[in-house]
């Protein structure tokens, strides 16, 4: 079920011209890293992210997608 929502957030935002996906997550969330490492998510530093990337104050791990 997750991958399949994955796939129509990607068919969307290809639709709409978005060209690179990013997100935080805490260092708890290993299921969560498995499943973005097997979609195609790097792994990033913070210091990569947009300046307008919202960080959470428990996001601890970042990844992001190119499309």
């Amino acid at each position: 079920m997750a991958k399949k929502l994955l796939e129509k957030m990607f068919d969307w935002c290809k639709k709409k011209g978005v060209k690179e996906i990013y997100l935080g997550t805490t260092s708890k969330y290993h299921a969560a890293h498995i499943f973005y490492d097997k979609n195609g998510f790097l792994d990033i530093d913070k210091n990569n992210l947009p300046e307008s990337f919202p960080v959470m104050e428990v996001d601890s791990m970042f990844y992001k997608y190119s499309i």
